[in-house]
């Protein structure tokens, strides 16, 4: 859309003044955002399918990854029949005008087939100018209306427009050379951005002092989790995190931290006393409280009369409605490696059931409450293994959590795989 004032039309001037990707860019993202690729054929051939050259290896071990000796490119040997690939991610560099920080985000794509040298196509399809206060300005290629979220119109020009999920895309491929305003160097960032959107960092470190308190005491797994969660509880549990930095207390578990809050503050303990969020075994504190959770909620189930029983049912189904009406697009998701099935909880019942038998809060708290989180079941055979929260937000997993919270022999399988077929719930933002 047209620029509505003075500052975006400013903002379109300086957009024009940006370079294109230089060599060396352009060189980091095909080596790092993209797999490469090798075959081998039965009689120990090896192909580079970047540069199409072919070699012998006369070792009998079959590698994993090989170094093409004509490219130099490091490649992972595919083991499938496929014949060609087609590969896209994103990449970003970020620069400044002005006295603006611009984080761009460029589109880049590879077509492999075999016998043919690898064909790459980049264009830049974002960016986001973020000046000293905070505020943000979208500068943006037009999208075509589909459920798909790479569908760029690619020959449009950069214009202002209205921030979409699409635009919250976060690559962790980041060319390591950037030109950084004072402001967000005095507000604690030192060149890493501890896996969080670039974008939303700079912003939440020049608009929130707290965010810029955590980034300098170097609390960033817990200012990952508050950034994924919306700040959820941010406000009032402020006082809380300020104790653990003067005490010293480095949170390990962030969500495991946040949930123990959640249950002293049902409890009515304090929570600026280091002695109840300061505990020496973090999990071994939240399972002690949660049972006493769960053991208080028991008995007060136990004791109601029929009428508040009924009223409970009234709210259970006001829940099942809020959760379908939220979270159905979702539904139909299938996950599986042939023994790990994935799947979206389709109603409230299943949180309390599986609550109950993975012994971990996630009906307690509430999660079907959560607008900008999915939460997923791990199962084999039909019994829950892990629970996994996702971020709709970030598309990122916030926490997989097995039996009394614990990590069981599938944690990293079921991580991978949520990881591998992240594409799955992104196709559906758009429902």
């Amino acid at each position: 859309m047209k620029p509505r004032n003075k500052y975006e039309k400013g903002i379109i001037a300086l957009s024009k003044t940006l370079r294109p990707l230089t060599t060396p860019q352009r060189r980091y993202a095909i080596l790092n955002a993209l797999p490469h690729l090798a075959k081998r054929s039965s009689k120990g051939v090896f192909r580079c399918l970047e540069c199409n050259h072919e070699w012998k290896d006369k070792s009998k071990d079959i590698p994993e990854k090989v170094v093409c000796p004509h490219c130099g490119m490091e490649l992972t040997l595919d083991k499938t029949p496929k014949r060609s690939f087609l590969f896209k991610d994103y990449f970003i560099t970020i620069t400044q005008r002005a006295g603006v920080q611009v984080v761009r985000t460029f589109y880049i794509e590879s077509k492999i087939r075999q016998r043919q040298k690898a064909e790459y196509f980049i264009s830049e399809v974002f960016q986001k100018w973020i000046d000293p206060s905070g505020r943000t300005t979208l500068v943006a290629k037009r999208r075509c209306m589909s459920y798909y979220i790479d569908q760029w119109v690619f020959s449009d020009p950069m214009e202002i427009r209205h921030e979409h999920n699409v635009h919250t895309i976060y690559s962790d491929c980041i060319y390591p050379k950037m030109s950084l305003i004072n402001e967000i160097k005095r507000n604690g960032f030192k060149n890493d951005f501890h896996n969080i959107n670039p974008s939303r960092l700079f912003k939440e470190i020049l608009t929130d002092c707290r965010c810029e308190t955590l980034l300098k005491s170097g609390y960033t797994e817990l200012l990952r989790y508050i950034l994924q969660n919306e700040k959820r509880d941010f406000t009032q549990y402020w006082q809380s995190v300020k104790i653990c930095i003067r005490n010293g207390y480095m949170i390990k578990d962030p969500s495991m931290w946040w949930d123990l809050l959640s249950l002293l503050k049902y409890f009515g303990k304090d929570l600026h006393n280091a002695k109840y969020i300061c505990p020496a075994d973090l999990k071994a504190e939240h399972d002690r409280w949660y049972e006493k959770k769960e053991q208080k909620l028991a008995q007060e189930r136990l004791q109601r009369d029929r009428e508040r029983y009924f009223a409970d049912l009234n709210q259970q189904k006001k829940d099942e409605k809020a959760y379908n009406r939220a979270k159905k697009k979702f539904f139909g998701i299938a996950i599986t490696d042939g023994e790990i099935s994935i799947s979206v909880l389709k109603d409230v019942k299943s949180f309390y059931e599986i609550g109950a038998i993975l012994h971990h809060c996630v009906a307690t708290n509430k999660y079907y409450n959560k607008p900008k989180s999915l939460i997923l079941s791990a199962e084999i055979d039909n019994k829950p293994v892990e629970t996994i929260e996702v971020s709709l937000e970030t598309m990122e997993i916030v926490q997989c959590r097995g039996r009394h919270n614990q990590n069981t022999e599938y944690h990293e399988r079921i991580l991978n795989l949520m990881r591998d077929n992240m594409h799955q719930i992104k196709s559906r933002m758009s429902a």
